[in-house]
């Protein structure tokens, strides 16, 4: 039976984390656009869609929060659980491609934020897109 709230591709990744496990430290677009990239795979056949809205996520990002907070990270959380993050985020990139935008997004969450980065994750966005656009 498929569970209506946690739905098995919530629990997809490779590392077997949970991605509200590392989106809800993150801003609302920045974690919306994580959360997105990392199921795309695992919830539909055609992950274009979920790629699109991530992309969204990430040019609203870069066009109103970006300019208004530069740097959100870590300084929302207290200690341990920053160090419970960062050891969450060591396990799930593990499991990760060195461009895979999750990287990007996750470096502009929790590190310097800067429109160089913002601009990394969206460009990797789009190559996906065009990359699932021609299968």
């Amino acid at each position: 039976m498929n569970d209506p709230i946690s739905p098995a591709h919530y629990k997809s990744h490779k590392s077997g984390i949970e991605i509200i496990e590392l989106t809800r430290h993150m801003d609302f677009c920045l974690g919306n656009a994580f959360k997105y990239c990392a199921r795309a795979m695992h919830k539909h056949d055609d992950p274009i869609e979920d790629y699109r809205k991530a992309l969204w996520y990430l040019r609203d990002y870069a066009t109103n929060s970006l300019k208004k907070q530069p740097h959100l990270g870590s300084s929302k959380l207290w200690q341990h659980d920053w160090e419970k993050l960062d050891n969450t985020a060591d396990y799930f990139f593990d499991h990760e491609k060195t461009n895979s935008p999750l990287r990007f997004i996750y470096h502009a969450a929790f590190t310097t934020v800067s429109p160089a980065v913002v601009a990394s994750a969206i460009t990797s966005v789009e190559t996906l897109i065009i990359e699932h656009s021609t299968k």
